[in-house]
């Protein structure tokens, strides 16, 4: 507080709040950065706080959907989609905003955003602004969108469209464990609504074979 170099409040204020990032506590750092961008709207490097509170609510809502917690993280979205959100381009949240509305069966909504991630995604590859993105965004892959545009589509009784999602995947082997497992269990699943069980049952084989002993 006594010091004469510029800028000193807000860079502490920084220092302070990623430290509050850093253990999960992103409420905390949210409230301190959002109470310092207030008390000080003309000297403080705006954008850059903008940013940091931006970055704070992203990770509260992805830390909610990965735990399960899809309802509070469509509060916490819905807490500051008019304020905070409003003028951001981040991809990465509206792809969690997406796997919570998947969570909570409301798969035509969840449908419209990975879609719209997927056309983001593709628009950016190869670009130098994609490559900047994945340094500051945790962006999903291209085959993660497909496989859960799949589900969506499944979950809507949409076979067809979920199936084409399905054949989109590039490269099956660079998904989750799990992500693989969905893949192929809903892989058979659609071939067998198409009237293919021969097809459905190599589908199966597959799993067995990569899985066998684990």
């Amino acid at each position: 507080e006594k010091s004469s170099l510029p800028k000193m409040g807000q860079f502490s204020t920084l220092l302070i709040a990623d430290g509050y990032t850093s253990r999960g506590n992103y409420d905390k750092a949210i409230d301190l950065l959002v109470k310092f961008y207030q008390a000080n709207p003309t000297s403080s490097d705006t954008a850059r706080l903008n940013n940091k509170i931006v970055r704070n609510i992203n990770e509260k809502i992805r830390e909610q959907v990965q735990s399960g917690k899809f309802i509070e993280a469509l509060r916490t979205h819905n807490k500051f989609a008019d304020n905070w959100l409003k003028t951001s381009d981040r991809i990465d949240t509206k792809f969690w905003v997406a796997r919570a509305f998947e969570q909570a069966g409301v798969f035509k909504d969840s449908s419209k955003l990975y879609r719209d991630v997927l056309n983001k995604l593709y628009a950016l590859k190869g670009t130098k602004a994609g490559l900047e993105r994945n340094i500051f965004e945790k962006l999903p892959t291209t085959d993660n969108l497909h496989l859960r545009l799949a589900s969506s589509e499944y979950a809507q009784g949409k076979w067809n469209q979920a199936y084409e999602q399905l054949k989109e995947i590039e490269k099956p082997q660079n998904l989750s464990e799990l992500d693989q497992i969905e893949r192929v269990q809903m892989g058979a699943a659609l071939l067998e609504k198409r009237g293919e069980p021969e097809s459905a049952l190599r589908y199966l084989t597959e799993l067995v074979k990569t899985w066998r002993g684990v």
